[in-house]
């Protein structure tokens, strides 16, 4: 017979090992990463630009994606050199390092300053089966701990499509 702490443990522990209800899945031709609930993507151009949906949070952060195919230039080796260079504005705060997320070899910074003044950015790229793709999470100072959770969220979770389910 169970005693009223062991349900509460159980249901405790049920809780916790329960997927996230708030989160939602983003899914394009190259790639797909799960996001938290109340953030909207769309295409922009060659982009696509995942904001916060609500008032003033879609100015506070911001997720941007693009992927190309590779040239000889899109390189780890470049990227990492390319990121670890100081900006003219602003300054690193993480240097480029390697990375592996679901398989995948990304090269993953943080810099302060170096696209927007007063706002942090973490830079993810990687070059795979002759596609460069480019992810940048940016939350302004104030607001960057608040978003953070997003943003891991978001960089543990990028899946690269396989390339037959790619646009040719």
């Amino acid at each position: 017979m169970m005693t009223h702490w062991t349900r509460i443990l159980i249901g405790c522990a049920a809780a916790l090992f329960q997927p996230a209800a708030h989160a939602e899945k983003f899914e394009n031709a190259y790639l797909s990463f799960t996001m938290d609930d109340g953030w909207r993507c769309k295409q922009e151009g060659t982009e696509f630009v995942c904001r916060a949906n609500k008032g003033q949070a879609q100015k506070e952060a911001v997720i941007i994606m693009a992927a190309k195919e590779a040239g000889p230039q899109d390189t780890l080796f470049n990227y990492t050199a390319h990121l670890n260079v100081t900006p003219k504005t602003g300054k690193i705060v993480q240097p480029a390092t390697q990375v592996v997320i679901n398989g995948t070899v990304w090269v993953d910074s943080l810099q302060l300053g170096s696209e927007v003044e007063n706002y942090y950015t973490r830079y993810a790229g990687t070059v795979k089966d002759g596609i460069g793709v480019l992810f940048t999470m940016s939350a302004h100072t104030r607001y960057y701990e608040k978003y953070n959770g997003a943003f891991t969220l978001a960089l543990h979770s990028l899946k690269l499509k396989p390339i037959k389910m790619r646009p040719r």
